[in-house]
C-alpha cells in the first residue's frame, strides 16, 4: 500500500487528486490531509513529526494496513522520516520529494516564531500575505499553476477556522535538530526526487540527505521547482513505478532463495505525507 502525505498547505487530497490516480492503479493509496490541514481537523497539538507519526501509524492500524511505502513532500517528509524510525517493520519504503528535514533549512520568520506571542502576531499578519508570489516560489514555471482562482482557493482555506492556529503550532512542531541526527539509521531503501529548480528545498539538502540515507537514490528533475508531482507528474510516476519494481524484484528474489512468497502488490498499501 502506498501512504501518501499532504502537499501543498497539507493537503494532499486536494493538490495531487488526479496525478494519484495512476499508482491507485497499482496499489491500494491512502491520500492524507495532515492534522490541521485541508480537509482534517484543526486543533491544538503537538505538530512534531514524531506526534504525527504516531497520529499516522494509528491511521495505518485502524485501516487494517501492516506495511506501506510511504510518499511525502515537503515537510511531510519529516514525518515520513520519523515513522521510519519509530516502526522500522511497517515502512518498506520511502519517496520523498523536495524533502524538507533539516534545522538548517528553517527561515528566521519561522525561528522566531517559535516565541510565544511574537509567532502569534506574526502569522496573524503575515502568513496569509503575499500569497500569489509566495506560491509562485514553488514552481519552476508558475503561470499555469499560480492563476487568480487557484490563488483564492489557497485563500479560503487559508480563511477556515483554526487554519492560522494550525500553522503556526505546525511550524513550532518543525524541530529537527534531535530527528536528523538519527537518519543515518535509516535502512529503507528511499527515492528521492528534487526539482533542480527548487527554491523552496534547495537542492544541497538534496545532496546532503542522500547522504546521510545510507540506502538512497536521488534523482533531480530539471526544469521542476518545490512541487514535483504537480509540474512533473509523469515523470514522478514513472520514478515511483519503476522504484517499486525493482523493490519488487529484490524481494522476489529473497523469497525465492528462501523458498517463500512476497506478498502481491495489490497486499500492500501506499500512503503519502506532505507539507
Amino acid at each position: 500500500m502506498g501512504l501518501v502525505k499532504a502537499a501543498w498547505q497539507g493537503q494532499w487530497t486536494t493538490t495531487t487528486q488526479r496525478r494519484r490516480t495512476r499508482l491507485a492503479r497499482q496499489r491500494r493509496v491512502l491520500a492524507v490531509d495532515l492534522p490541521g490541514f485541508g480537509r482534517s481537523d484543526k486543533y491544538a497539538r503537538d505538530y512534531s513529526p514524531e506526534a504525527l507519526a504516531g497520529t499516522l501509524l494509528a491511521l495505518l492500524d485502524q485501516k487494517g494496513v501492516r506495511q506501506v511505502d510511504l510518499i511525502a513532500h515537503s515537510w511531510g517528509s519529516s514525518i515520513a522520516l520519523a515513522m521510519a524510525l519509530r516502526a522500522p517493520r511497517r515502512v518498506r519504503s520511502l519517496t520523498l520529494l523536495g524533502a524538507w528535514v533539516y534545522e538548517e533549512q528553517l527561515s528566521p520568520f519561522l525561528i522566531w516564531a517559535r516565541a510565544p506571542v511574537v509567532g502569534e502576531i506574526l502569522f496573524s499578519l503575515f502568513y496569509a500575505e503575499r500569497l500569489d508570489d509566495r506560491m509562485a516560489l514553488a514552481f519552476y514555471e508558475p503561470d499555469p499553476f499560480v492563476q487568480p482562482d487557484q490563488v483564492d482557493q489557497v485563500r479560503t482555506a487559508l480563511g477556515r477556522p483554526g487554519t492560522i492556529a494550525s500553522a503556526l503550532a505546525a511550524a513550532r512542531g518543525q524541530r529537527f535538530a534531535a530527528l536528523q541526527r538519527r537518519y543515518g539509521s535509516i535502512r529503507q531503501p528511499a527515492l528521492l526526487i528534487w526539482g533542480e529548480q527548487d527554491r523552496v528545498s534547495r537542492l544541497p539538502y538534496g545532496q546532503r540527505l542522500s547522504g546521510d540515507l545510507p540506502n538512497s537514490r536521488l534523482v533531480v528533475l530539471p526544469r521542476c521547482g518545490h512541487i514535483p508531482m504537480v509540474e512533473r507528474p509523469a515523470q514522478v510516476a514513472r520514478q515511483i513505478e519503476g522504484f517499486w519494481a525493482d523493490l519488487g524484484a529484490v524481494a522476489g528474489r529473497r523469497a525465492a532463495r528462501r523458498g517463500g512468497a512476497t506478498l502481491p502488490p495489490t497486499s500492500r498499501s501506499a500512503a503519502g505525507v506532505g507539507e
